[in-house]
């Protein structure tokens, strides 16, 4: 048997492992756009709460549900697809239906009795309201106790 050196740059050798990817690429991406919808979201601080953003076009206020359990918020529900049309007669499908679910982590220093949640062109946004901060004035502490003096050291 002769021995071949191999070249890795021989490009002809990997296309049975592209040919691989491209058809793992193309299962997921149809797997993604039939089964999976999960909402891009925003968090971020303003001074006085926590506001999370939620972009959720297609979504009916009626089908979604907000709630706060254990330090965590959480954003449910359904972008269900308006038209009924035969999976075989689609040329591409590319937005994504179903439910879906985000939880996010809440700081300790929230109002979760106070979470307001407002919905309006596509877009979710929940307000937590943040504790006040206990504000600190700078002061100086006196210390209580007697106070001694030592004498002078005594010259030798």
């Amino acid at each position: 048997m002769a021995i071949v050196r191999w070249d890795p740059l021989d490009i002809g050798r990997w296309e049975p492992i592209d040919e691989l990817a491209s058809r793992m690429s193309r299962l997921l991406n149809q797997a993604r756009a039939r089964d999976i919808f999960a909402p891009a979201i925003d968090v971020f601080e303003t001074d006085d709460a926590l506001v999370v953003k939620a972009e959720l076009p297609g979504v009916d206020s009626k089908d979604v549900e907000v709630s706060v359990d254990e330090g965590r918020l959480a954003i449910r529900g359904e972008r269900r697809s308006e038209e009924k049309v035969e999976e075989d007669r689609y040329y591409r499908m590319e937005q994504c239906y179903g439910r879906f679910e985000r939880t996010i982590t809440l700081p300790r220093d929230v109002k979760t009795e106070e979470i307001d949640a407002s919905y309006d062109d596509g877009i979710l946004r929940v307000t937590v309201p943040k504790m006040p901060e206990a504000k600190v004035e700078p002061r100086r502490i006196e210390i209580k106790g007697r106070s001694e003096k030592l004498p002078p050291a005594q010259a030798a």
